[in-house]
C-alpha cells in the first residue's frame, strides 16, 4: 500500500475550498492538498495530512508537545479546553465564548500550520466507547446545563496500514515501538454532540454509524477530520499510542470508497465573527425550492379567489341591473307566501 495520502477530490475541485469561503493557509509542511470541510458548522478548509506528519515519527518523552504541530489547537479562555470549543451557529449555547477553534496556529517552529485537517484511508483501531461524561459544557462553550441526555466524549485510534504491524492489531505494544508514529487518537466531543454540532444530527459527524460501517482493522478504511489537539494526560499510554496528540474534535468522517457530501451551508455566523446576521444565507434558505413552490402556490390561489370575486361582483351587477329595470316597468318579482309553498 501506497504511503501517500490520496487526495478525494480531482485538481479541478480543489477549489472548493475558496467558493464556499473556507479558510485556508500556508505552510512549510509537505503540501498533500487541501479539501472542504465536510462538516457543514465547520468554515475551516481542511489540510491533508499523514498521520505521522502529526506524531513526527516519534513517540513522546514528557506531556510537552513536540513536532511539526505543536502546541495543538490552544484557548485563553479560563478554565476552557479548546478540544471542546464549538463552531459559531444558531446552536451554540448561552455563553459561548467567540471565535471558536482556529483553522490554523503559529506552532512553535514558527510555521503557520493548519489546524483543520483530514487524513485518508486510514483503519479503525479498538473504539472504547464512551467517557468523560458530563452535563455542563465547558467553559468555552459558556459552562452551562447541557439538554437532558448522557453526554460524553466517542473515542478510538486510527492508524496507516502502511505503518502497521503484519498483524495490525500488535502494533505499538510499547513505547520503542516505530508503528506508533502511524497511530492516532481520535475522539467525537460531548458537547458538539450535545450543542447538534456532531452526532446524529449532522451525518457527516454521526459516531452512531461508526462501528456498524466499519470494521476493525484491514476489512475497512475511512478518511477524517478534525482539529489537531494534544492531550498531556495520555501522553504516555498504549492506549494513546504513546503521545499525547489527538483529533479532537472529530469533525467528519466517511468511508474511504465513498464520495464526500456536498459543500455544506455556512452557518448564520461564520467562523471568527463575532456578531450580525448572514443576510445571503437567510434570503438563500428563503428562496429555496420549497419556498418557491409555496409561494407560487398562495400566488395562484389568490389569483383564482380575485378572478371568482370579480365574476360574483359584476353578476350581482347586472342582476341588479335587470331588477331595477323590473321595478321602473311595474313588473315586480312572483312572492311565495308559506301556505303557496306547502
Amino acid at each position: 500500500m501506497s504511503t501517500e495520502a490520496h487526495p478525494i477530490l480531482g485538481a479541478e475541485n480543489q477549489n472548493h475550498a475558496s467558493v464556499f469561503g473556507y479558510r485556508s493557509f500556508s505552510a512549510s509542511l509537505p503540501d498533500r492538498g487541501t479539501d472542504y470541510s465536510w462538516n457543514p458548522f465547520v468554515k475551516c478548509a481542511a489540510t491533508i495530512v499523514r498521520i505521522s506528519d502529526i506524531t513526527n515519527n516519534q513517540t513522546a518523552t514528557s506531556s510537552n508537545p513536540y513536532g511539526s504541530y505543536s502546541p495543538g489547537i490552544t484557548t485563553s479562555v479560563s478554565g476552557g479546553d479548546a478540544k471542546r470549543w464549538l463552531e459559531p451557529s444558531a446552536s451554540t449555547p448561552p455563553g459561548w465564548q467567540a471565535p471558536g477553534p482556529a483553522c490554523s496556529y503559529t506552532a512553535d517552529t514558527g510555521n503557520t500550520v493548519g489546524a483543520f485537517v483530514e487524513i485518508d484511508g486510514v483503519a479503525r483501531g479498538y473504539t472504547s466507547g464512551y467517557g468523560d461524561f458530563r452535563t455542563s459544557y465547558d467553559p468555552v462553550n459558556g459552562g452551562s446545563a447541557m439538554p437532558p441526555g448522557n453526554w460524553g466524549d466517542a473515542n478510538a485510534n486510527l492508524l496507516d496500514l502502511s505503518r502497521a504491524a503484519s498483524d495490525p492489531s500488535s502494533s505499538c505494544v510499547t513505547a520503542n515501538d516505530p508503528t506508533c508514529f502511524g497511530m492516532i487518537h481520535v475522539e467525537f466531543d460531548g458537547d458538539w454532540m450535545a450543542a447538534g454540532e456532531c452526532d446524529v444530527t449532522v451525518p457527516s459527524c454521526d459516531n452512531s454509524t461508526w462501528n456498524y460501517q466499519t470494521s476493525v482493522t484491514t476489512s475497512s478504511l475511512i478518511d477524517i477530520q478534525g482539529f489537531v489537539y494534544w492531550d498531556p494526560s495520555h501522553w504516555n499510554e498504549q492506549d494513546h499510542n504513546f503521545n499525547g496528540w489527538e483529533l479532537h474534535p472529530l469533525a467528519a468522517w466517511k468511508v474511504d470508497t465513498s464520495p464526500p457530501p456536498p459543500p455544506g451551508q455556512p452557518p448564520s455566523q461564520p467562523n471568527g465573527q463575532t456578531g450580525g446576521i448572514c443576510i445571503l444565507c437567510a434570503i438563500t434558505q428563503l428562496f429555496s425550492t420549497s419556498s418557491l413552490l409555496g409561494i407560487g402556490l398562495c400566488v395562484g390561489m389568490a389569483l383564482s379567489v380575485s378572478v371568482f370575486l370579480a365574476r360574483y361582483h359584476r353578476q350581482n351587477r347586472r342582476l341588479s341591473a335587470m331588477l331595477g329595470e323590473k321595478q321602473a316597468s311595474g313588473i315586480l318579482p312572483l312572492k311565495l307566501s308559506r301556505t303557496d309553498q306547502g
